[in-house]
């Protein structure tokens, strides 16, 4: 069983990321008798790891999800027979939305800056879809800090395929409940499914810039704030996907939907 359980922490110690996790386990080889006790020593152990992960390295960073507000395709969704999805534009009622929403995440930034005593850094993202676009702009209108806009092609609408007759009609919609609205797939388009794949891969992206983030000790006066301005489904995915960094509590996720 020693020797069992030595070559399984040595397999440990291989990995340059678990390497204290390795050496935790080849001290635990000579004092424990069997793998049940072994393996309680080392979930123990990983506990305690994690809650002094969270504790040094991780603290709660706020990400705010918006989704693109009312356009011409919320008015008709025909109007996809003759304009490109990514070129439907807001109505006025949808950029007004979009001022509103901006002012409600001034208030938000001004709380936070007071209740951290930092500065505000954000970094924000969009859809290459024009609505999503027009939303960004109205809202950055009422915000106070300036910040860059990234276009990120993975936050795009789902895709319904190429210019749909008619996407609501009783014979899809009776199919796309049948096989179930996740899974569906549009002729020449996208299911859900797929929109969750790009949005999990666009939450690999804002986690990883956030863990740099709180790693450079030039940006410790500052409190990050990501904003991505998306669609709704995407928005309902990037949600999704995010619950799987945030078993902890570590992230701060505001949304602000149509």
């Amino acid at each position: 069983m020693a020797s069992l359980i030595a070559s399984i922490a040595k397999d440990l110690l291989k990995d340059g990321v678990a390497q204290s996790l390795g050496a935790f386990a080849l001290s635990q080889v000579k004092k424990v008798a069997d793998s049940k006790t072994f393996k309680t020593k080392i979930v123990q152990f990983v506990a305690a790891q994690s809650q002094e992960y969270k504790k040094k390295y991780v603290m709660a960073k706020n990400i705010i999800l918006i989704s693109s507000q009312e356009s011409e395709l919320d008015i008709d969704q025909k109007i996809l027979q003759k304009v490109p999805n990514q070129e439907v534009n807001l109505t006025e009622d949808g950029a007004q939305r979009s001022a509103q929403i901006g002012n409600q995440i001034q208030n938000f930034l001004d709380e936070l800056s007071t209740k951290s005593k930092k500065q505000i850094k954000i970094s924000a993202y969009s859809s290459p879809y024009q609505r999503a676009k027009q939303t960004l702009e109205q809202m950055k209108k009422k915000i106070k800090n300036d910040f860059f806009v990234e276009i990120d092609l993975n936050l795009r609408d789902q895709d319904l395929g190429n210019l749909p007759q008619d996407i609501k009609s009783e014979e899809i919609e009776k199919e796309r409940q049948l096989i179930s609205p996740f899974f569906y797939r549009y002729e020449n388009g996208e299911s859900e499914a797929d929109v969750y794949l790009r949005a999990s891969t666009f939450t690999n992206t804002i986690i990883r810039q956030i863990g740099n983030f709180d790693r450079n000790q030039k940006y410790q006066q500052e409190e990050k704030v990501v904003i991505v301005v998306a669609h709704p489904v995407v928005i309902q995915q990037l949600q999704a996907s995010l619950k799987r960094f945030d078993s902890q509590n570590l992230l701060n996720i505001q949304t602000f939907s149509q």
